[in-house]
């Protein structure tokens, strides 16, 4: 596939930004001749609350040849477009912390976009901030998710009538069905929360 987006020479790097390991994925533009960096993981074994977990530091799909339209908009810290391969990273990522033997994949998202789009496989640690995800979730169901994360993003966003900046807590794709213990917890925290845009900043 990327051969097919125009790189070539594609070579990959491995070596250590203590205290993660590093894969970077490098190729060159077959039109400007530019070595340029496609695919960045930082990633290392860690420990949270009762859970071995592969934790994803860092990733950056990067597609430096393609550019922002109405069809692709930029979203919140993204430079350029992405290569469009975050499934089969997600796939990788999981087969990598089933090969050692851990419990999961966890990642901090930096932004609502990131946990939104793994709401199905992924829960955060925590109970109240999790409530708190499922409540934004809620009162964002019927905003494009676009508006939804750049509100987010520019301090738009109230809960409770207050200002509310964006968590980027832990978060955890098991590996197996677990049921979950704290499901009071969660609901009360969801049922606690309300969630509203505003028309300018906080």
């Amino acid at each position: 596939m990327l051969r097919r987006l125009g790189f070539q020479q594609l070579e990959v790097e491995l070596d250590r930004v203590p205290p993660w390991d590093r894969a970077r994925l490098f190729g060159i533009d077959a039109i400007s001749g530019k070595r340029v960096v496609l695919i960045e993981l930082e990633v290392g074994k860690t420990t949270l609350g009762e859970s071995h977990v592969l934790f994803v530091n860092w990733l950056s799909l990067r597609n430096p040849r393609a550019h922002f339209s109405t069809l692709r908009p930029q979203l919140p810290g993204q430079e350029v477009p992405g290569l469009g391969l975050a499934r089969e990273m997600t796939q990788l990522l999981a087969l990598m912390a089933k090969r050692l033997r851990l419990d999961g994949v966890a990642f901090r998202p930096s932004w609502f976009h990131m946990a939104w789009a793994a709401r199905h496989e992924a829960r955060f640690v925590d109970a109240k901030r999790q409530g708190r995800f499922l409540a934004l979730q809620r009162d964002m169901a019927k905003v494009p998710l676009l508006i939804a994360t750049r509100s987010l993003a520019e301090g738009r966003v109230r809960l409770n009538g207050e200002p509310y900046k964006w968590e980027p807590d832990e978060m955890v794709r098991y590996a197996d069905e677990r049921a979950p213990k704290d499901e009071d917890e969660v609901s009360a925290e969801r049922d606690r929360c309300h969630f509203e845009i505003t028309a300018g900043g906080s």
